[in-house]
């Protein structure tokens, strides 16, 4: 069974304590999440800037 839950660490910590009760073998936090309503990515470009030194290096 995979559940999904949104919110603040107190709130997933919740939930997590009320389901460890049930053996919950993997839990999982992520941090958050931007998205950008911009037509420009500067991230996109930065990571393929640095794939590309990358691939220099290798």
């Amino acid at each position: 069974v995979v559940i999904e839950k949104t919110g603040h660490t107190h709130e997933t910590q919740q939930l997590f304590d009320e389901l460890n009760i049930f053996g919950v073998t993997q839990f999982n936090r992520s941090g958050r999440v931007a998205i950008t309503r911009s037509s420009i990515e500067k991230l996109s470009e930065f990571l393929k800037e640095r794939d590309s030194l990358l691939e220099q290096i290798d």
